[in-house]
């Protein structure tokens, strides 16, 4: 059994490591998309999607990797045939007793985010979820039976049809589960789109970075044909430096000046960076400490002293639930 389990040591291993950081990535366009339907997230849906996608590559190392090292070697002397024989694990069982007992499990148990997760955060019907399990784990046999889909030059796994009724049956177990909890705690439902005046550290971190995504690929499409006009290499950074911070100064400013406080993916999850109305002194006060933090915090900053940075802001959120150019004078949105 320890032998068994020490298979999957590297591929949990790399699961951890590139997932952790993928799936941050990954996780904030589906935030993004979450906060425009329902105009609310609960810390605990935040945290199951990033768990939801780190189990998707979680699902994909333990299923398919580790390749063999030598692939011509391996093809030569191993042939692996697939089992289609329904009740094959009979004589597994028999044969290989706890081995087997605990092979099947970890079929079963591996199938079960998915079943929960459709259930409960995409709000799908068991008539679409058992059929979904079936495929996905019919897609990862099939993958592993012809060698990634021809990628690799033979089959170097299993294809067992054994493992489609065992990872269905997981899926199944899972939408059961997700079916109880949503009795305990209801899922969220959809909200309506009334701007937030006062939105929570998860929103803010989610529109500034898909809005600093968009600053980026803008900031390419400006400097690139400059660069090429000037054709001064020593230049080129420098270049590129102004052109970014042109854009960011432009897109965190002037754009949320004109539109009350909304950037684009402000727009899109449904927040104003604009937490009181001001006159148009403090405004434009608010508005050049605002870009000045946040130009440290993406564009300038290096080295101990951002650390301290980071570490003051998020000491000044947990005390006052804001952010230092916040407590400009103003005067609260209406409701």
């Amino acid at each position: 059994m320890i032998s068994y389990i020490s298979a999957f040591t590297e591929p949990f291993l790399m699961s951890v490591l590139f997932g952790i950081i993928a799936s941050v990535l990954l996780t904030l366009p589906i935030l993004a998309v979450l906060y425009n339907r329902r105009n609310h997230l609960a810390f605990g849906t935040v945290i199951s999607v990033y768990l939801s996608i780190l189990y998707v590559f979680a699902l994909a190392f333990f299923t398919l990797y580790p390749l063999p090292d030598n692939p011509a070697q391996y093809c030569a002397t191993h042939h692996v045939y697939p089992q289609v024989d329904p009740l094959q694990f009979l004589t597994d069982l028999r044969e290989s007793g706890k081995s087997a007992v605990l092979q099947i499990g970890l079929n079963v148990m591996f199938f079960v985010p998915l079943g929960f997760i459709l259930k409960r955060l995409f709000h799908w019907h068991w008539y679409a979820i058992i059929p979904a399990g079936f495929a996905v784990s019919f897609l990862i046999e099939s993958a592993q039976g012809t060698g990634l889909f021809g990628l690799f030059p033979c089959a170097y796994r299993l294809f067992d049809v054994d493992d489609l009724i065992w990872n269905t049956s997981g899926a199944i177990i899972g939408l059961w589960l997700a079916s109880i909890w949503n009795r305990v705690d209801p899922p969220e439902v959809e909200a309506n789109t009334t701007v937030v005046t006062r939105p929570g550290l998860i929103r803010r971190l989610v529109a500034f970075a898909l809005d600093y995504v968009f600053i980026t690929l803008a900031s390419y499409i400006v400097t690139i044909p400059i660069v090429m006009a000037v054709k001064n290499t020593s230049a080129n950074q420098t270049i590129a430096n102004v052109v970014t911070v042109v854009v960011f100064i432009l897109w965190q400013a002037v754009v949320p000046w004109f539109s009350h406080g909304q950037t684009l993916a402000g727009r899109f999850v449904h927040m104003t960076c604009e937490t009181k109305q001001r006159t148009t002194g403090w405004r434009a006060a608010f508005y050049v400490v605002r870009v000045a933090l946040l130009g440290c915090v993406v564009l300038w900053a290096q080295g101990t002293w951002y650390l301290v940075l980071i570490l003051v802001l998020a000491v000044f959120w947990i005390v006052k639930r804001c952010m230092p150019y916040d407590l400009f004078p103003g005067v609260e949105w209406a409701e």
